[in-house]
């Protein structure tokens, strides 16, 4: 079992890898200590954030350029390879088909 520290240098390694911390990047703990979260940003793109709340309840929050995807999502995934692969194949690979038929544990559409 990995620790909130542990995933969220994990994902903060991934985001930096794959260069997806263009404009800003950060990792850091909420103020009210709840949930770790690592940034994400590719200019004129992508914005976003992942937040782990625990190795089970994974935020991915983004808003994006990219007309195949939704301008604007959250979505929850139950594991860390999960979370990583929707990452990988939406803002790594292109391919959004892939991406959007990750399982998630819930979907929740922003306004």
């Amino acid at each position: 079992m990995l620790t909130r520290e542990e995933l969220q240098q994990i994902f903060s390694d991934f985001i930096v890898d794959n260069n997806l911390c263009g404009v800003y990047s950060g990792s850091d703990i909420s103020t009210d200590k709840k949930y770790r979260y690592v940034l994400i940003s590719v200019p004129r793109v992508l914005d976003g954030e992942v937040r782990i709340y625990s190795e089970k309840y994974i935020l991915v929050s983004y808003q994006t350029a990219y007309r195949t995807l939704p301008h604007k999502d959250d979505r929850v995934y139950e594991c860390a390879n999960d979370a990583l692969n929707f990452l990988k194949f939406a803002f790594v690979d292109y391919d959004f088909d892939k991406a959007l038929n990750i399982p998630t544990k819930q979907k929740r559409i922003v306004k």
